[in-house]
């Protein structure tokens, strides 16, 4: 089981790079006051299918770079691409909205 933590913009495009700059924005932010726009606060429908086509977005990007990331990967001599390519890997399956469970997520907003 695979954990993400991905910063995006509401295109579904990342904005931090990886993990840790993830990591490294919510330690630099984790005191600010909170605040979310009512329409999210309340589960407006609407407004959460906005952030869940968002989330969306990233998947499917991510979907298409899978095979370019597992072949750059093999080329660089990589054990665990090469033993996933000896067992069949199913490439562009991994980034399927229904292989992710959504734990939680940090709306970031103009104020």
């Amino acid at each position: 089981q695979q954990f993400y933590l991905i910063y995006i913009d509401q295109d579904g495009q990342s904005i931090l790079k990886n993990q840790k700059e993830v990591l490294d924005f919510l330690v630099l932010h984790k005191d600010n006051i909170r605040y979310v726009p009512s329409e999210v606060e309340a589960g407006d429908t609407q407004a959460l299918n906005r952030l869940i086509e968002t989330l969306k977005s990233w998947l499917n990007y991510e979907s298409k770079q899978e095979p370019k990331n597992f072949i750059n990967q093999i080329k660089r001599g990589d054990k665990s691409a090469i033993e996933a390519s000896k067992k069949g890997a199913k490439l562009g399956q991994k980034f399927q909205a229904d292989q992710f469970d959504l734990i939680a997520w940090l709306l970031i907003t103009a104020s």
